[in-house]
């Protein structure tokens, strides 16, 4: 088994890499099993890269206790003989706590980040593991250690890259039209997402200049963001929250002229299409996701990352200043309209505006 419960955009990066499970398996009498988060699972069954995928509702594992039971006890009746959680960062009550309860003989992950654990619990998590990689201190962005871990597996060919994903069809009961772009405004952490004020003060920038309509997307609980983006915005916005399914999400943004973001996944999504975007990004975990290393690109244009830099990034979000009045962290508070205009309006340029 393989363990990956975290977010879409950490499985987007991590599929530049995923292939090489193959090269780690190559017996193909056995099974290969992916648990995953519900909110990307059907998206990830499209991949050859496993036999099957177990989907974990992460919300419902920590609501409840039943719905917990029963998912661990089924993940132990598997019977694997391995299973690997690849991701750097622990997170004691979620991936450890599937690779403790499988019972596999063989248990291995990455020493990682334990940042968010405390004592007791990076103590119990280290046992939960037969082996830990380490990855060198010099190796901070994830695709590096993503490579380097599926190298240390035993896939000597495992190189830092992003997966291509292929165009799709917008669905036409959208109803959109052949120029639009697309807003990102949600994240994860709310600490990470930019003013919905900014956001719709861009979406006004855009839908003057260049006359194209505006694509809100995100999950259904950032309907509220969408609505105040609209609410403040100057029309020509479609309100898609809630709406979309990954492949849907990512048919529109394959089809999109421009996506303008926070650090999440459709940030990711657009650089695997090789679609033109701008990250509004904040410092606490500047260099590990984003920016890109320029280096490790190919042809497809890299997102440009727009933050203001300040003395205390590489907090880990753990922010030392008062949340603003969005909740937002200071340091994405900071980055201003006028520097996002600034760096879209060489984008537009080569969209042909």
């Amino acid at each position: 088994a393989v363990v990956r419960t975290d977010m879409l955009g950490d499985f987007i990066i991590w599929l530049g890499v995923a292939e090489s499970l193959r090269e780690v398996f190559p017996d193909r009498t056995g099974r290969l099993i992916l648990i995953a988060n519900t909110s990307w699972s059907d998206f990830a069954t499209e991949f050859p890269y496993w036999d099957d995928v177990i989907r974990v509702d992460v919300n419902r594992l920590f609501r409840n206790p039943w719905y917990r039971f029963r998912m661990f006890l089924g993940i132990r009746m598997q019977g694997f003989s391995m299973i690997v959680a690849p991701q750097f960062s622990h997170d004691h009550d979620l991936s450890d706590a599937f690779v403790r309860v499988s019972g596999a003989p063989r248990r291995v992950g990455q020493s990682g980040d334990s940042t968010y654990l405390n004592t007791a619990e990076r103590r119990r998590v280290k046992s939960w593991y037969t082996e830990l990689i380490d990855t060198p201190a010099s190796m901070t962005g994830e695709m590096e250690r993503n490579a380097y871990f599926f190298r240390k597996l035993g896939a000597e060919n495992a190189e830092p890259c992003l997966p291509r994903l292929t165009e799709r069809t917008v669905p036409s009961r959208f109803g959109l039209p052949d120029k639009f772009f697309v807003l990102a405004p949600g994240a994860a952490f709310a600490g990470r997402r930019w003013p919905p004020g900014h956001f719709a003060e861009i979406s006004r920038l855009l839908v003057e200049q260049t006359g194209w309509a505006g694509v809100i997307c995100g999950g259904r609980d950032e309907k509220q963001i969408a609505s105040e983006i609209i609410s403040n915005g100057n029309g020509g916005l479609v309100d898609l929250t809630g709406q979309t399914s990954v492949s849907e999400l990512i048919a529109l943004v394959s089809n999109s002229r421009l996506l303008i973001g926070n650090e999440s996944g459709p940030v990711h999504i657009a650089v695997a299409l090789g679609v033109s975007a701008l990250c509004i990004l904040g410092g606490g975990h500047f260099g590990r996701f984003m920016p890109y290393d320029a280096n490790m690109m190919d042809d497809r244009p890299i997102p440009i990352p727009c933050y203001e830099l300040m003395e205390c990034f590489h907090c880990n979000w753990e922010c030392k200043y008062p949340l603003g009045e969005t909740g937002a962290v200071r340091c994405v508070e900071s980055v201003s309209v006028s520097s996002v205009w600034e760096k879209i309006v060489p984008l537009l340029r080569g969209a042909g505006q």
